[in-house]
């Protein structure tokens, strides 16, 4: 398909471009039990792949292909396999994370008006618009560094302290989601995704009271530490959609459950292996 891409703005031949990076979903359905994915919107309906649209040109598909790469050998592998969350990273880090937080922003500044139906306040626009922008600059090279915008990497696990609290990872170890998040009291902007256990955040307005520990990324070389403590608004979007997945979980339906169980029966030490049975092994 024929058309403009959305980030170097050339007429050119478009590819189908994944909204959240297509490795987070393989591997996400390679280690589950069913190798199938769920939407928690409509849990009784298995697919077999993410939101994608004709977005990029091949030219930039392969500016983002790189940096993936690296993250998924050096930060998702290691921390599934391993629950390694300590690691060293260079510049890549900062440019996967601005990556996958420009897509959203993109298709958010796109739909503007759904902005504002969802609560969002008209002064806040500008500065969303303005995020975007300074993004897709700074992924095409145009820009050094991005003013005013921090990214951060979160491993969704017990150990860490997160709002006070603590995530299992079984909760999060097959989610890949992503959004902007605004808290109207503050009218602080984050855009936050869930890749496979890992949070990572591009704070647009930071609220008065935020504390991140261990979980900056800079724009050059650098480490991520173990334990990380984190107290932001943000954060409590993580309670927000685990809730939203214990209500997808209780809102499946009675042949889907039995279908589940079946194949449960039928393999039952491929199902331990999964990640699928991380929490039932816990308890």
């Amino acid at each position: 398909m024929e058309g403009t891409c959305a980030l170097c703005h050339n007429y050119s031949d478009l590819l189908e471009s994944h909204r959240i990076p297509k490795f987070i979903t393989r591997s996400i359905k390679k280690h589950s039990f069913t190798k199938r994915l769920r939407n928690a919107s409509d849990p009784n309906k298995p697919v077999q792949d993410s939101d994608k649209d004709y977005l990029l040109c091949a030219t930039c598909e392969e500016r983002f292909s790189k940096k993936e790469t690296l993250f998924n050998q050096k930060v998702l592998q290691p921390f599934r396999s391993k629950r390694l969350t300590s690691f060293n990273y260079d510049e890549w880090l900062y440019y996967f994370i601005t990556s996958v937080s420009w897509r959203t922003l993109y298709y958010d500044v796109m739909e503007a008006d759904q902005l504002l139906e969802r609560g969002f306040n008209e002064k806040s626009i500008p500065a969303i618009k303005q995020a975007e922008q300074n993004m897709r600059e700074y992924l095409l090279g145009e820009k050094k560094f991005l003013e005013n915008i921090d990214n951060h990497i979160v491993f969704i696990h017990e150990e860490n302290v997160l709002n006070n609290s603590s995530y299992d990872y079984s909760t999060f170890c097959n989610g890949a989601f992503g959004y902007l998040y605004g808290q109207k009291s503050t009218g602080s902007l984050y855009v936050l995704h869930v890749l496979a256990g890992i949070m990572i955040v591009s704070i647009i307005k930071k609220s008065p009271a935020e504390r991140w520990k261990n979980t900056f990324v800079k724009m050059e070389p650098g480490k991520i530490k173990s334990t990380q403590i984190v107290s932001s608004p943000v954060i409590g979007e993580l309670e927000y959609q685990k809730e939203q997945i214990a209500k997808a979980m209780k809102n499946m339906s009675k042949s889907q459950q039995e279908e589940l169980i079946k194949k449960i029966e039928k393999d039952p030490e491929g199902f331990l292996k999964s990640s699928s049975a991380i929490k039932y092994k816990k308890q």
